[in-house]
């Protein structure tokens, strides 16, 4: 005897019927099976049917045969097939005899009475499209049925002038239902869609025409396009939805005539559900039938011009005010036309960018993007300009094709000075992001809901749009924190795998996809230059207005985002330590500062004691850098282990930059690495590092390495903190070398000064030489006379003065005290 299995046990071992069976359940709708999911034993364990049904990632695989131990009995199994669409929609399209669109009902209940079992499995399109591909079942086609359905489409377009506007409303509905089913069942030949569509398209046209004497003119013109949305919406349908509609061989004129009427439909909520169908059934024919530019560009932008006019004009539905903005900007659940729209238009434009290249998807934006720009630029009304610039921003952000860099770029061109619209508020921003987040796959479908939730929350408690920017964040990161596990952050937001060592502290994964996204905020912020939005907002939320609350973790994280935003990180800190820190709590971690601790060192744009106020190193050190007051307590002797390690290796190596920094002076070059040495010597075995000494040595010897005298009194500070480290014998040996190498500079300095006076002399001689040979040849050239006749005369004159000067007084002391080898002519 067969055990009865249990509630968990498998019974189905024919895969086929489970997978059939499921098809069934997902196609057919509970009206048409009596709203019943229990009609039989197979329906009961309808689970199998999934799980079969599933691939190995979501599901568990398929059990072997042998499993099943208990097969299904079919023999007693009774059930009664669902109700045709006949019978389901015939009383709606009964109509009484002799009314206008009798000739339509028979002919609509005989076109779907001939595909009963087809037409049911098109009851629910959108499950269709998540199961395999199923072989529709051959079916007879009637030709008759053809050419009755070619002859109702000529009579509507010989009726279509002459009826009133009551019914050539239900006679469109009526005949686009009919040409739907027959594209949607492949019944109409592809050389007989493009006639039908035009016979109605044109009966439409010529009741225009014929009303277009009418008084109202723009009414007129509104009805034509509301009627002429009905066909195109059930052509494109027809054949995005359709499986078996050869639409390959449709030819290259359909397409172009499809594209000009759907630009022509109006704008709203109908026409932007469209757009993804259309585009889907475009793109995958633009390769072999049309042009990108002729019909995706051209057509496309006619038609989006049209929805952004749309969107400029002043909304009805929720006013733009500063309480409501949340709920205008709510693209999650949509309670808004614009937001619906946005919503499709941005689905639409995925699938378009996806088969474009970089260079048509820039392009594309570019073109949208400028038209934007210019109703901007030209409408007055700033509210209306507001609306338009946040619906456009937030179509493209959900869009996938485009990045993180063309979507700031597009916010930074829609935010200029030039243009008639204010500044992106906080509220924007935060919805802006999630939606280009949602768009990259940061953030999950399963955690839009959590995020909004805990936004809207803070909103509530907060109401202060200078605050708004904070709740977003902090929104984010509480639901990061608390409802994530490791396992779902590493199925959802692909991320690497959590390892077994860290399953106990798993929020370190999610800190790190909190800290990427606070990235795109911070690059967001610096491409609108404001940077300091942050600051401000976290100011808001936390000061007495609001009273607000911030975890330490939470700005650590945001300060640790902020790549190269040194002085936002500076003033995040400087908050939490002034103002948020209660007296007993842990001051902001140096961990955030040591990654760019040597670019603010030795960046020039940041002076000296920037690095000390990044570590909370203010009251010990006021007196000697000049502060005066208003500094917190110094706590770091109370800091936990690990952040006294990370200061400690931060002014170790920020000795070494300091003396490096080109800008400070000698003293203040000096002055900050010898405080380094002294925050060095506060722990308890007072030990300086050799790089700390080495860096104050550089210092020190930088004025005798030039060649000058060197400044004593740093020198003999030197050497006394040399004595109180090394000893006396090394203070002795340190004044020493400073004694002998002043020597050697002293005669070093001599040897250069003997050495300038003999170039010197050399110079003067050279000159000499140089004037008189000028002299020669001015006297030689314009006087004629010779410098040899010169020097003759000259040479006499002295042997005549000689010659008078022989006779010597013999009493004269003089002469004694007169050297030998002097002219005697020289003598007094």
């Amino acid at each position: 005897m067969i055990p009865r299995p249990g509630l968990r046990h498998n019974v189905i071992a024919n895969s086929m019927l489970a997978s059939s069976f499921e098809t069934y359940r997902l196609m057919s709708k509970p009206v048409a099976r009596g709203a019943s999911y229990i009609p039989g034993p197979l329906e009961s364990q309808w689970r199998l049917g999934r799980r079969r049904m599933g691939f190995s990632l979501q599901c568990p695989p398929t059990p072997p045969p042998w499993a099943f131990t208990a097969p299904l009995d079919l023999s007693k199994w009774r059930w009664d097939p669902p109700k045709s669409l006949v019978d389901l929609f015939a009383p709606d399209l009964t109509h009484a005899p002799g009314t206008s669109l009798s000739f339509l009902a028979g002919s609509i209940k005989d076109s779907l009475g001939m595909r009963a079992s087809s037409a049911q499995l098109a009851v629910d399109d959108t499950a269709s499209a998540h199961l395999e591909e199923i072989e529709p079942l051959p079916t007879p086609t009637s030709p008759n049925q053809i050419a009755q359905f070619l002859e109702d489409v000529a009579l509507f377009r010989t009726i279509a002038p002459e009826v009133d506007e009551n019914t050539i409303i239900p006679l469109t509905e009526e005949i686009s239902n009919k040409l739907y089913w027959h594209i949607f069942l492949g019944d109409l030949p592809p050389e007989d869609l493009p006639e039908a569509a035009e016979g109605i398209f044109k009966a439409l046209d010529s009741r225009f025409v014929a009303m277009s004497d009418a008084a109202d003119m723009e009414s007129t013109k509104k009805a034509y396009q509301s009627q002429l949305l009905v066909p195109t919406s059930a052509i494109i349908r027809a054949l995005s939805n359709s499986r078996v509609y050869p639409k390959d061989r449709l030819d290259t004129q359909f397409w172009f005539a499809l594209g000009e009427r759907f630009q022509l439909i109006p704008a709203g909520d109908d026409a932007c559900n469209l757009l993804e169908p259309f585009i889907s059934l475009v793109v995958h024919l633009t390769d072999t039938k049309i042009g990108r530019k002729t019909l995706l560009d051209i057509q496309l932008m006619r038609w989006m011009r049209k929805q952004f006019s749309l969107w400029a004009i002043p909304s009805t539905e929720v006013a733009y005010k500063q309480d409501a903005r949340d709920d205008a900007m709510d693209w999650l659940r949509p309670k808004t036309s614009r937001m619906r729209q946005a919503w499709a238009i941005g689905r639409g434009l995925t699938v378009l960018m996806n088969s474009l290249g970089q260079k048509y998807r820039n392009r594309l934006v570019e073109k949208m993007t400028n038209w934007i720009s210019g109703h901007l630029l030209r409408s007055p009304n700033v509210a209306e300009n507001c609306e338009l610039r946040y619906t456009w921003l937030a179509t493209i952000a959900q869009v996938y094709s485009v990045g993180e860099s063309d979507f700031i770029e597009t916010a930074c061109l829609l935010t200029a000075e030039k243009l008639n619209a204010p500044p992106l508020t906080g509220a924007e921003i935060g919805w802006l992001l999630l939606a280009q987040w949602h768009g990259r796959g940061l953030v999950g479908s399963c955690r839009l809901g959590g995020v909004y939730n805990y936004y809207r929350e803070e909103r509530r408690r907060f109401p202060d749009e200078s605050a708004a920017l904070t709740s977003f964040l902090k929104a984010v990161y509480d639901h990061n924190i608390i409802y994530t596990s490791p396992d779902s952050a590493v199925a959802t937001y692909d991320v690497s795998e959590v390892p077994s060592r860290e399953r106990e502290e798993w929020s370190k994964t999610m800190v790190v996809l909190f800290q990427a996204e606070t990235t795109t905020v911070w690059r967001l912020l610096t491409a609108l230059g404001r940077v300091g939005d942050i600051l401000v907002s976290l100011e808001a939320y936390t000061g007495p207005q609001n009273q607000g609350s911030v975890g330490k973790h939470f700005l650590e994280n945001i300060a640790e985002s902020g790549i190269g935003q040194y002085e936002a990180k500076i003033d995040i800190a400087e908050l939490y330590n002034f103002e948020l820190r209660r007296a007993d709590a842990d001051e902001f971690s140096p961990a955030v500062f040591e990654p760019v601790a040597s670019k603010i060192v030795l960046s020039k744009d940041f002076p000296p004691d920037t690095i000390w106020r990044c570590l909370g190193l203010y009251s010990w050190m006021g007196k000697m850098l000049g502060f005066r007051g208003g500094f917190a307590e110094d706590r770091s002797h109370y800091s936990p282990f690990l952040y006294k390690v990370i200061r400690h290796r931060i002014i170790r190596r920020a000795a070494t930059w300091f003396s490096r920094r080109p800008d400070l002076t000698y003293s203040q070059r000096y002055r900050h690495v010898y405080l380094c040495i002294l925050l060095l010597k506060r722990r308890k075995d007072h030990r300086i590092p050799t790089s700390a000494l080495k860096a104050l040595y550089t210092v020190a010897v930088e004025d005798l390495k030039a060649g000058r005298w060197g400044r004593t009194r740093l020198l003999l500070h030197f050497c006394r903190l040399v004595g109180q480290t090394q000893g006396p014998e090394a203070e002795r040996e340190c004044r020493l070398a400073f004694s002998l190498w002043r020597r050697r500079l002293v005669r070093l300095q001599k040897l250069q000064e003997i050495d300038r006076h003999n170039r010197h002399v050399e110079e003067i001689q050279e000159l000499e030489t140089v004037v008189e040979n000028t002299e020669r040849t001015l006297m030689e050239k314009h006087c004629g006379i010779s410098l040899g006749d010169t020097e003759a005369q000259e040479t006499q004159q002295e042997e005549m003065w000689l010659a008078e000067n022989q006779e010597v007084d013999e009493g004269d002391e003089s002469w004694d005290l007169w050297p030998e080898n002097v002219d005697n002519r020289w003598r007094p």
